[in-house]
């Protein structure tokens, strides 16, 4: 029943790469399922040690790679959709690449968590990241994707969760399933975010407005309800003292696991991201220790916090996608130091959403960094450059241009020698080819 899948996704990313037109993660896959409707769940089935999953709006192909490397270092054989195809084909096609392997980490898109839990069976471990507005014309909004969420999740008396306490949605989720649920989270003790456009405002038990001492991150943090006493549970993993050394986050880890985190990227993000990976790596068995140094020495994938050098230019990429993924990329770019240029590539194909509206709920106005050059390119560059001028950019520092070769070179010549590349989804295929010519070093 397998082989002819598995050879069928072969051929098809075989082609794929000779006609040079992608990575072949997902295409492969979408022929194998569409030709053998029952390939994926006889896969799972035949996977000895289980699955896990990892799912969200944001942070998860981060985590998920975090993960794996933990999992990896310490001897695992494991199936992985590395490259962040999280759709049923990229499912497939990982899959038909390592067939052999008795264990999968999967990162599962957010919309299709139903569906895919539906064909692959019930996981060990379920990673519930966060739920923010995406692509309101695809996806709706966030309480849909919550309930559905809990329907696939209801019943799975044998699966684990590992939620993130400080999203009262995942929170609600998490509690309502009836599964065993580890809770991770932050300690801040002064919220910064009490301005920003927040996703989930009243509580998703009893619609009574949410009560917050302290928000950092959209609607991440510490909530109560008034009315019903729903409550951000307390964490059994958390992350403290959080500070940002030379560009590269770190954090005091305390409650199951005790010890230092150090990352080699920026950010509160990527701290969540780590702590779900920490979470996930100790309930499948990794020593907690290895899995630290494993993240320390974490190499992000491209576009997210990825480096490029071409001599003594650095160019930094990193998707961003919606209102909290972008404020939190800010966020993280006002905390390094020195001279920066800063590209916006802002595209509004049907995978990044038709919508491009989300731009005016970024916090701009606050958040954006000092900038010797900003550059919009994209589909909608015009847009981006009027939602930063909007936000203060002064004309003298604003530039649109046609592409991201363009860009590059625009700030090569302007003498850039940090440029800080923000694109939306699609827009990542055209960052890596205006890259391909580079000098690499990956950091």
């Amino acid at each position: 029943m397998e082989l002819l899948p598995r050879l069928t996704a072969r051929c098809v990313a075989t082609a794929v790469r000779l006609s040079g037109t992608g990575q072949a993660s997902s295409m492969p896959g979408k022929v194998a399922n569409a030709l053998f409707p029952g390939y994926l769940a006889s896969h799972a089935r035949r996977l000895s040690a289980g699955l896990a999953v990892v799912t969200g709006t944001n942070g998860k192909t981060t985590t998920a790679n975090m993960a794996a490397g933990a999992l990896i270092g310490a001897g695992r054989d494991i199936v992985h959709n590395s490259e962040g195809a999280n759709l049923l084909s990229g499912i497939a096609t990982a899959f038909s690449r390592r067939p052999a392997a008795r264990f999968a980490l999967l990162e599962i898109d957010e919309a299709i968590v139903p569906e895919a839990l539906t064909r692959l069976g019930g996981p060990r471990v379920v990673v519930l990241m966060n739920l923010f507005r995406d692509q309101l014309d695809r996806y709706g909004e966030v309480d849909r994707l919550a309930a559905g969420w809990l329907a696939a999740l209801r019943g799975l008396t044998a699966t684990t969760l590992i939620a993130n306490a400080d999203d009262p949605l995942v929170t609600w989720v998490a509690q309502e399933s009836g599964c065993e649920t580890v809770f991770f989270g932050v300690e801040v003790r002064d919220g910064h975010a009490d301005h920003e456009v927040s996703d989930v405002t009243i509580c998703p038990r009893c619609a009574t407005m949410l009560a917050y001492s302290s928000r950092w991150l959209s609607q991440l943090g510490d909530y109560r309800c008034p009315s019903c006493g729903f409550a951000r549970p307390p964490r059994d993993l958390a992350a403290g003292a959080l500070t940002t050394v030379e560009g590269h986050a770190e954090a005091s880890i305390t409650g199951d696991i005790a010890g230092r985190l150090r990352l080699r990227v920026p950010g509160l993000h990527n701290v969540y991201n780590a702590l779900g990976a920490l979470a996930l790596t100790q309930r499948l068995g990794v020593d907690p220790a290895t899995a630290l140094e494993s993240l320390a020495a974490y190499q992000p994938v491209f576009g997210r916090w990825s480096l490029v050098r071409r001599g003594d230019t650095a160019v930094q990429v990193n998707l961003v996608k919606n209102p909290a993924g972008m404020n939190q990329t800010l966020r993280a770019l006002r905390e390094v130091p020195g001279e920066k240029a800063l590209v916006f590539v802002l595209n509004d194909n049907i995978a990044d959403g038709r919508d491009i509206s989300w731009i005016w709920d970024v916090d701009m106005e606050e958040l954006l960094p000092a900038a010797d050059l900003v550059i919009t390119s994209g589909t909608r560059k015009h847009e981006m450059a009027l939602r930063l001028s909007y936000a203060g950019v002064p004309d003298e520092a604003l530039t649109s241009v046609d592409s991201v070769v363009a860009a590059l070179r625009l700030a090569a010549e302007r003498g850039a020698r940090r440029v800080y590349l923000l694109p939306t989804y699609t827009a990542l295929k055209e960052v890596r080819g205006a890259l391909a010519d580079w000098e690499v070093v990956r950091q």
